[in-house]
């Protein structure tokens, strides 16, 4: 009977491991991977573009629910300073200054093996009477300390916007990988 059981429980996670989707997409220099944990379709676009000073591309993540994200990545030519604390007051400030906000936390987490300001929030849609739940995400691919000095660098800023559920926004974070 305990053999059954075991039996049972190894082709569980063997359907639920199969199941799993590790999407890869390449836009412009970025290699970008991340699994939505989801049975759910979407369809992933990218856009690549460049500019004096930088290059930038744009995933776009849509499920047939109308959910969805966007990882927005820039590399600049450049080392720019990639401290957090910045981002950190400005999304504090735009949570308490937005009245459409119902519940809000600003929050650093490691995301891609690099500290990120994460935004939770629950806004209010005006003219709809409903609410929504969307999670803001800002973090440097490549941030390091500048040799000799106590400064983060980095060249390779992403952003991201989910508004997917909770479950599918998590597996995002935990997974994604940015890649030049």
């Amino acid at each position: 009977m305990m053999n059954v059981f075991v039996l049972m429980l190894l082709l569980l996670a063997t359907a639920s491991w199969a199941l799993a989707n590790t999407e890869e997409v390449s836009v412009g220099p970025f290699n970008v991977s991340f699994d939505l944990n989801t049975t759910e379709n979407y369809t992933v676009t990218s856009n690549f573009t460049t500019q004096e000073g930088s290059q930038s591309g744009i995933i776009e993540i849509k499920s047939n629910n109308r959910s969805q994200a966007a990882i927005g990545i820039t590399a600049y030519d450049r080392w720019q300073y990639a401290g957090l604390s910045s981002d950190m007051d400005y999304m504090n400030l735009s949570l308490q200054s937005d009245e459409n906000v119902i519940e809000g936390s600003v929050s650093e987490e490691m995301v891609d093996g690099q500290p990120a300001v994460v935004v939770a929030q629950t806004r209010e849609q005006p003219g709809a009477k409903s609410t929504m739940n969307s999670t803001i995400v800002i973090y440097w691919a490549d941030g390091k300390q500048m040799e000799g000095y106590d400064v983060p660098v980095a060249k390779t800023k992403v952003e991201i916007i989910s508004m997917f559920p909770e479950n599918m926004t998590q597996s995002l974070l935990d997974t994604l990988h940015v890649a030049l």
